[in-house]
């Protein structure tokens, strides 16, 4: 019982850091690619052409990996100008609700994503330039709402638990 408590603590902390472990990998590939595509303009040689198109690519993987980051340190979308004038259970249960409704949202997205790779499956679709099937373009979608779904599950159970409070950001606008 014990092995496995700690098996599951493991496991938690692997998807806790996950995100942040791909983002850094997506940005240093991102840089990579704008910086080639800056150096093949300026040089006396053809431009990559590739370049554009692998740059959205990872643009839009850094978006949907980021959102459990997001999520993680209370950086999402809220409604803080409202809740902010709740009491302290108050703040707590309006998290709740907010962080089911965004999950609710994600699930929902990533069911009609997985659907939309489904089709795409069955029909071949390429990108223009790197023919990549479009399928994988839609992964970090689904990937995404999933790794969301998860870190809204894990924050949800601290602040019902009172291991953590609800609606202090780690990042505050304005100061």
């Amino acid at each position: 019982m014990k092995n496995d408590k700690k098996i599951f603590n493991l496991a938690l902390r692997v998807l806790n850091s996950l995100d942040l472990f791909v983002s850094g990998i997506i940005i240093a590939a991102m840089f990579v690619t704008v910086m080639l595509q800056v150096l093949t303009r300026i040089m006396p040689i053809r431009a990559l052409s590739w370049t554009n198109e692998m740059g959205e690519l990872l643009l839009m993987c850094l978006i949907w990996i980021g959102i459990s980051a997001a999520v993680k340190s209370n950086n999402h979308i809220g409604f803080d100008l409202f809740v902010s004038r709740l009491s302290k259970t108050g703040k707590k249960w309006m998290g709740v609700v907010n962080m089911g409704l965004f999950m609710v949202y994600l699930i929902i997205l990533g069911y009609l994503t997985w659907g939309t790779m489904q089709l795409h499956l069955r029909r071949p679709v390429v990108t223009p330039m790197l023919q990549i099937h479009m399928y994988w373009v839609r992964m970090p979608m689904v990937v995404g709402c999933v790794l969301g779904v998860i870190q809204l599950l894990l924050k949800e159970y601290r602040i019902i638990t009172g291991r953590e409070r609800m609606y202090e950001s780690s990042v505050h606008l304005g100061e």
